[in-house]
């Protein structure tokens, strides 16, 4: 897990995590189940991008092979509403820059 803070602002950061794990998958799974449960957001599937992606304000996550990783936080850390097609090129930027298993 990483963490980043916008230099002097404090509450302005995002989290990115990256599990490697038989069971990441499920984790994929839940954290779309849980995006969704309240049933005020709308989970936005992401096409192309590693073997699923999804983006919900505030959060995106991609599942690829047994990794998978996670931007949390979007919502607070952006000084502008994040857009799903900006969380779709950061994690496609992550995946490419990702060590191969």
């Amino acid at each position: 897990m990483c963490v980043y803070d916008m230099k002097g602002e404090n509450g302005h950061r995002f989290l990115l995590l990256v599990h490697a794990t038989p069971w990441d998958r499920k984790r994929y799974e839940r954290r779309i189940t849980l995006a969704e449960g309240s049933g005020m957001r709308k989970v936005q599937t992401l096409p192309g991008i590693g073997d699923g992606a999804f983006f919900v304000e505030g959060v995106a996550g991609v599942i690829s092979g047994k990794r998978y990783v996670e931007l949390n936080g979007l919502k607070n850390a952006a000084l502008r509403q994040v857009q799903a097609d900006e969380a779709a090129a950061l994690l496609k930027l992550i995946l490419e820059r990702m060590p191969k298993t």
